[in-house]
């Protein structure tokens, strides 16, 4: 907390103002462009927000990046305890976590931290529970939301998405009860995360002009380099991220053929493992534009 304190003056690049100037405009009813539209409109509604309560003072909108920097991490350590109920395990991670923001672009003022705590509030409610009857039905509602909204804060924001289909890939310990989550509550979470987007998308008043815009400038994205050299780009900021991912794929694959599963809290611990790790993974696709720091986040 101290240290984030300490990096309030050095918050900022071109995207932070970028937002502000719109968000600005916004609560002022002044007409805007379409081209505001280029980053999908979750982050203008925050930002918004924080103008109207904190007014245009720019050291106290920093302030609010470095709080949402902060509830991050600490979504990232309650969700480390409530899996491990190891308080060392959950004050490593979050103090791990404020060092990778510090080394990938986390304190520019760009929408990367905004768009991860839906997922990560949705992922802690939920927390590997088995998706079935009808609390299955709430968890999968919860998760599939916070799949929206993410996606609601960033275009990109939907590779995280990717990683809900290790679900499908669970089984019971006991092989004779087959699947841990019900197909029928899988297949309605990408509906039900489709339905929180468009729902979001339409309650800005410009009909799906946002939607279209936003995946139209995702697209369209000009690339520089290739995609194995902004990678390496990536690896050379900071090599523990690279050791970590590596470490992760490997033990959850012994983990997972080892079948070293056999209580429903390894089973919860593996299920959630599964899902970030593929999801990380998937974030790696914007790296094939061009190699800036914060699509790491």
């Amino acid at each position: 907390t101290a240290y984030l304190v300490t990096m309030r003056d050095a918050v900022g690049n071109v995207d932070l103002f970028y937002f502000l100037s719109y968000a600005r405009d916004m609560n002022l009813g002044r007409e805007v462009s379409d081209n505001a539209y280029s980053y999908f409109p979750g982050v203008y509604r925050f930002w918004q927000s924080a103008i109207w309560l904190s007014g245009e003072s720019l050291p106290a909108l920093k302030t609010w990046h470095l709080g949402v920097v902060g509830l991050n991490c600490l979504l990232i350590a309650t969700l480390l305890w409530r899996l491990t109920r190891s308080l060392l395990v959950a004050l490593f991670a979050a103090r791990w976590a404020v060092l990778l923001y510090s080394r990938f672009q986390g304190l520019d003022g760009t929408s990367e931290p905004l768009a991860t705590i839906p997922l990560l509030i949705a992922i802690c409610c939920w927390n590997g529970e088995l998706l079935q009857g009808r609390k299955g039905i709430w968890r999968c509602l919860g998760l599939g939301i916070g799949i929206g909204l993410a996606l609601y804060c960033k275009q990109q924001a939907g590779l995280l998405s990717i990683g809900a289909a290790t679900l499908l890939l669970e089984s019971n310990s006991d092989s004779s009860k087959g699947r841990r989550h019900d197909l029928r509550i899988l297949v309605a979470l990408p509906l039900v995360a489709l339905s929180t987007l468009l729902l979001a998308i339409l309650a800005e008043g410009a009909e799906l002009a946002p939607l279209w815009k936003g995946l139209s400038t995702a697209a369209g994205y000009g690339q520089e380099g290739s995609w194995l050299q902004n990678i390496y780009v990536q690896l050379r900021r900071d090599e523990t991220a690279a050791l970590a991912a590596l470490l992760a794929v490997v033990t959850i694959c012994w983990w997972a053929r080892g079948k070293r599963t056999s209580t429903e809290t390894e089973q919860r611990q593996l299920s959630i493992a599964m899902m970030l790790a593929l999801a990380g993974l998937a974030t790696l696709i914007q790296l094939r534009s061009r190699a800036f720091h914060h699509y790491m986040l």
